[in-house]
C-alpha cells in the first residue's frame, strides 16, 4: 500500500480496487473498521488490509461477500453481518 497512516473513505476505492458504495456498505456492516476524526471517517492501512483479507478468505471459501446482491435475501446487511460474526464466535 502506501506509507500514509490513515485513508479517508474517498481514498479507499483507489487503494483497494473496490467501489465507494462497497466501502460504505462494508463500513455500515462492520466489516471495515474506521475512526471518525471531526466529521471525516478514516481507515488505517491495517484495517483496510484486514477487510481485503476477509473478502479474499470468504471468496476462497466459496461464499463471496455480496453487499449489493440482486436478490435482497442475499444482500449483506448490518444485521446479517452481526449474525454471521456471532455464528463464527460460537464455532470457535
Amino acid at each position: 500500500m502506501t506509507n500514509k497512516l490513515m485513508f479517508s473513505r474517498l481514498e479507499l476505492p483507489a487503494i483497494t480496487g473496490q467501489s465507494l458504495s462497497n466501502v460504505d456498505r462494508a463500513i455500515a456492516c462492520g466489516d471495515l473498521e474506521t475512526v471518525v476524526v471531526g466529521r471525516k471517517r478514516f481507515a488505517t492501512p491495517t484495517a483496510a488490509q484486514k477487510w481485503l483479507t476477509f473478502l479474499a478468505s470468504e471468496s476462497n471459501a466459496g461464499r463471496p461477500v455480496r453487499y449489493m446482491a440482486r436478490n435482497l435475501d442475499d444482500r449483506r446487511t448490518p444485521e446479517r453481518a452481526k449474525a454471521e460474526r456471532a455464528r463464527q464466535r460460537r464455532r470457535a
